[in-house]
């Protein structure tokens, strides 16, 4: 099957849409994402609609949390008051369905790492702090949360991090998807401009942060 692998979209509706539309040319059969739908910026309710509508299997992701409980411990100023405006603007009830983690074919997805949405996996992990908490062998474990593309092979499985659909922070400001080939075990990551203008002039009038939509021209 060929999977199309998603994180991060933060409420980045140009973004999701420029993707989506790509991994329809690409022929994928079936979209997981890694979390963080909403957040940052300000279209959450338009990016749940469109991964709802295309039966996107998605995780939850500590923003999502955060948008879900009101709780945003540990956030930055510019990220808690994309919070708190996102839980002003959207009904954020339709985040609590979405589950810590999903479990299929020898593959686990989930937001942070396997033992919490909340924990950091940068790329340059140490393959030994991989296998320790891994909770078994796997083919493949599917994370989010860096918002930079990963690949990792260890002797409990590959790690994947897609990067970042709508924030990315790897000093590239396209938008960053994967693809699975889970028979062939194969993974190509993929880059796709979007329009960022049309983002970062959605948040000014929103009231959004300045910050949050210039760092989109940066990929930081």
């Amino acid at each position: 099957m060929l999977l199309a692998l998603i994180s991060d979209i933060h409420s980045n509706l140009p973004a999701l849409r420029a993707v989506l539309e790509k991994i329809d040319e690409l022929g994928a059969e079936k979209i997981i994402c890694c979390g963080d739908i909403v957040g940052y910026n300000s279209f959450p309710s338009e990016c749940f609609y469109e991964l709802s509508k295309r039966d996107v299997e998605s995780v939850m992701g500590n923003h999502d949390y955060a948008a879900l409980t009101g709780d945003t411990k540990g956030f930055n100023k510019y990220a808690a008051e994309a919070i708190e405006w996102t839980r002003k603007n959207f009904d954020t009830k339709k985040l609590s369905s979405l589950p810590i983690r999903i479990e299929k074919d020898n593959m686990l997805f989930t937001h942070g790492s396997p033992r919490s949405i909340f924990e950091y996996i940068f790329p340059d992990a140490p393959t030994y702090f991989l296998e320790s908490i891994a909770d078994k062998e796997r083919d493949f474990t599917v994370l989010g949360h860096t918002h930079i593309p990963m690949m990792v092979e260890t002797k409990k499985g590959t790690y994947i991090n897609p990067g970042s659909v709508g924030q990315p922070r790897d000093g590239d400001p396209r938008s960053s998807f994967a693809l699975l080939d889970s028979g062939r075990k194969k993974v190509s990551f993929q880059r796709l401009e979007y329009d960022v203008e049309e983002t970062a002039r959605a948040n000014r009038k929103a009231g959004l942060p300045d910050f949050l939509s210039e760092r989109l021209y940066m990929g930081v």
